[in-house]
């Protein structure tokens, strides 16, 4: 994505395949995504079962703004397997649904880090899951916060994710920010 575009997957699916390790979805420095499903919520960007390691989203100094839709299958080889918010990135999550990824490292749903930021007002975030169980990584299944990152939650469900050591919900390492005043967290391990 560069510049800004608005994605309206009414009712649709966009399934990525290939072989290569890079996005589905790469919004560029300065950029802007908005994603929406204005239909009855069927509206699913996927991953195939025979694609290689990917992030659904990648979010590079840009912005991401979620209202709608599902995004899901995606297996990232590092952090972030769903949603990876990188150097000053911004994702903000109103509606949609962020389920059954996972990340060789940590965020299985969303991963932030580099002094990126993550406000969740809606939607819901689960059965996610990382997947390596080296000593040398932490898990955090659901949100991972890390070097310099913030995550302001008012509203949504974090539920149901599974972390093979640390945070199956929200996992903060390092400086950073999280600060909830509403929605759900629960159910995770």
């Amino acid at each position: 994505v560069s510049g800004t575009l608005y994605l309206d997957l009414n009712g649709h699916t966009i399934t990525f395949k290939g072989s290569s390790n890079y996005a589905a979805i790469d919004i560029k420095s300065g950029s802007t995504l908005y994603l929406y499903d204005s239909s009855n919520g069927s509206g699913a960007i996927k991953r195939d079962s025979s694609a290689g390691y990917k992030n659904g989203v990648y979010i590079d100094h840009g912005t991401f703004v979620m209202n709608g839709g599902s995004i899901s299958g995606f297996t990232g080889a590092d952090d972030g397997g769903c949603v990876r918010v990188y150097n000053y990135g911004s994702f903000t999550m109103n509606g949609g649904q962020i389920y059954d990824n996972a990340a060789s490292n940590s965020g299985g749903g969303v991963g932030v880090s580099d002094n990126s930021s993550f406000k969740m007002t809606g939607g819901s975030i689960y059965s996610n899951n990382t997947r390596n169980t080296s000593q040398y990584v932490y898990g955090r299944a659901g949100v991972a916060l890390c070097y310099g990152a913030s995550f302001e939650m008012t509203g949504g469900d974090i539920y149901s994710n599974n972390s093979v050591q640390f945070g199956g919900g929200v996992m903060h390492n390092s400086t950073g920010e999280f600060k909830m005043t509403g929605g759900r967290i629960d159910y995770n391990r």
